[in-house]
């Protein structure tokens, strides 16, 4: 009789799983995918549809030497071990407008695609400041309502595009979760019916959402769709290669949340412009000050800008003052499984796009781009690849340390000793 019920029971969920697959193909599909490589590491045909984001291909930054900016050859040596020994395909530095290593493994090279993970979100920032210096935006502290109309009647009319950008919009997160979140098609009908939870620039919470709807003030302010303003305002005129967004369905919204699809190389253009006030090669990008500006913390987490992690942070760090600042588990805490000590330079920002890292120092005009080969193992550092790096700047005076920091493992900066 069990065995009888158990054999129904099982063609029940097989039945079950049929029709889901066939009343939404898409969502089964990615949700396999997910289930099977995460969405940070699935294979490229994961991101499809796409929606071409046309570049203008140039040379880009020049290469020289590391002693041509003053860096210890040394200390990239140590740093590249360090990436290789941990699964990375890439490995790249750049310093003053000049590329000082460019590293591939694992059959990798400069032309692979790689999923951005949440540099997409910090590329809302750059363009809503794109679009501030062009007059279409009046500051971060208007309503977004002004842009969004469907807010303008009830309490989201609160809410300002600064919430947006910090990820403090008080909106109600979705009980499933980041990654489930981005699976779905139609997903700006979804949100913008997204009730009001809190209020607006009080709580940080880690959520899709915001990066979405700062998208859609800035495509609605501007009057282009959002891929063709990113391409226009910013990708063409880095000279970078045809990147690709992923969309929600055919036709559909572009995810400004996640997984834009590009070069690392072009990575790397915009990690000048976050280095360099803006200016890329001669070429004012941004409106000078507003790089600055991305670095004003939240008010509900002093660790986070403009959609990106601020004062040196590790991941670890992050996820810890996420965690006090959001008050639950759906923050940045989530993704813990990461180690490092803190970033030893404070206005490093840091970039976690999944099997992608960034770093970016505007004091030290530094970037530093890892790209990983699959999922990281708990043992990867967020902050040993730039301190190593850091360590090797012969023009670079670290700041006194205090009692405890002279306690760290002189181990994490080489190791072996």
């Amino acid at each position: 009789m069990l065995a009888r019920v158990l054999k129904w029971v099982v063609v029940a969920v097989v039945l079950a799983a049929v029709v889901a697959a066939l009343a939404a193909p898409q969502f089964c599909k990615r949700l396999l995918a997910a289930s099977i490589y995460g969405l940070d590491d699935a294979p490229l045909w994961v991101y499809k549809p796409r929606l071409k984001i046309a570049g203008a291909s140039s040379a880009g930054m020049p290469h020289v030497s590391a002693e041509d900016q003053q860096i210890d050859p040394a200390a990239l040596k140590l740093a590249a071990e360090y990436a290789e020994a941990h699964g990375s395909r890439a490995l790249i530095v750049s310093r003053r407008s000049h590329l000082v290593m460019e590293l591939y493994w694992d059959g990798a090279d400069g032309r692979v695609l790689a999923s951005s993970g949440d540099l997409s979100q910090a590329l809302t920032a750059v363009m809503l400041g794109i679009a501030i210096g062009e007059s279409k935006i009046g500051s971060v502290d208007e309503p977004a309502a002004n842009y969004i109309k469907e807010w303008q009647s009830d309490s989201r009319n609160r809410i300002r595009i600064r919430d947006l950008a910090q990820m403090s919009s008080g909106l109600q997160p979705l009980a499933y979760g980041d990654t489930r979140e981005r699976l779905f098609a139609d997903t700006r009908t979804r949100d913008l019916s997204r009730p009001l939870e809190g209020t607006p620039g009080e709580r940080w919470v880690r959520q899709n959402i915001d990066p979405q709807m700062l998208a859609l003030v800035i495509e609605r302010a501007t009057g282009e769709p959002y891929a063709r303003y990113v391409s226009d305002r910013l990708w063409k005129r880095l000279g970078a290669s045809d990147a690709y967004f992923w969309e929600d369905r055919q036709g559909g919204a572009p995810h400004a949340d996640c997984c834009m699809l590009a070069r690392p190389g072009d990575w790397m253009r915009l990690a000048e412009v976050l280095a360099n006030d803006g200016v890329y090669l001669g070429d004012e990008i941004v409106r000078p000050g507003w790089v600055n500006q991305m670095f004003t913390p939240a008010k509900g987490n002093p660790r986070y800008g403009f959609n990106v992690w601020l004062n040196g942070t590790s991941l670890r760090t992050a996820a810890s003052a996420a965690s006090e600042a959001d008050g639950n588990s759906g923050g940045a805490g989530s993704r813990v499984g990461y180690t490092g000590e803190s970033i030893s330079v404070s206005d490093m920002i840091f970039i976690n796009g999944g099997r992608l890292r960034l770093w970016v120092s505007p004091s030290l005009r530094l970037s530093i781009l890892r790209i990983g080969g699959g999922r990281d193992g708990k043992d990867l550092s967020d902050s040993r690849i730039p301190n190593l790096i850091v360590s090797g700047l012969r023009d670079y005076r670290p700041p006194t340390p205090s009692a405890a920091e002279k306690k760290i493992d002189p181990s994490l900066y080489a190791p072996g000793h």
